[in-house]
């Protein structure tokens, strides 16, 4: 992690959103981000560490265009885990860590009822403030829902115990007088934004 960017990549908040220019790392920031919190995640009994993402778009053509080629990029088909196409799923295998990526356009609150079933470990959400709010408040009803006790006997928590349930986004800033525009300005307490430096700063 560069320095702008550690702090979001480390913390432990339910909730966490990058934001900045274009080119400001935080597309490769919130991947970084994906294999740190899967590292934490306490090991099923045969000692491999489980988890399931949900990486989250307002589209599925966004989806093909952008957020998939950029995974890819970081975690190649093939070398990292395998990619299945027609599911919209990959399957990263790195060491002790499963880890099963599943990619989902959600353009509106009818989407809603897409997530109601999905028992999932982590949300990412790729350019968030295109992401409607009924799907943002829906999927954090549904962290920290895989592995299950049956799977390691803790379910999903860290080693230690504690809590391990984050949702996390990066986006170009918002429009003003918006849902995100607001949440990022006064984010409640179980959140934490981090806004990344101009593309002419030093930092």
């Amino acid at each position: 992690a560069v320095p702008s960017t550690r702090g979001f990549i480390k913390s432990n908040k339910m909730v966490n959103l990058i934001l900045g220019p274009v080119g400001s790392l935080k597309t490769a920031s919130s991947i970084i981000k994906l294999i740190h919190e899967a590292k934490q995640v306490a090991p099923c009994r045969d000692g491999i560490r489980r988890s399931r993402y949900a990486v989250i778009r307002n589209t599925n053509q966004m989806l093909w265009d952008t957020t998939i080629p950029d995974f890819l990029k970081w975690f190649p088909d093939g070398r990292a885990g395998e990619y299945f196409k027609t599911e919209y799923k990959f399957m990263l295998r790195l060491g002790d860590i499963e880890c099963e990526v599943l990619f989902r356009g959600l353009d509106d609150a009818n989407d809603v009822r897409r997530l109601l079933s999905l028992q999932a470990s982590f949300f990412i959400f790729d350019e968030f403030r295109e992401i409607h709010p009924d799907i943002f408040n829906a999927a954090q009803g549904r962290l920290g829902r895989y592995p299950d006790k049956m799977m390691n006997g803790v379910g999903c928590v860290k080693d230690d115990g504690g809590a391990n349930a984050h949702l996390w986004g990066m986006s170009n800033p918002p429009d003003m007088d918006t849902f995100w525009e607001t949440f990022i300005s006064e984010p409640p307490k179980n959140a934490a934004v981090f806004i990344q430096p101009s593309g002419m700063s030093q930092e």
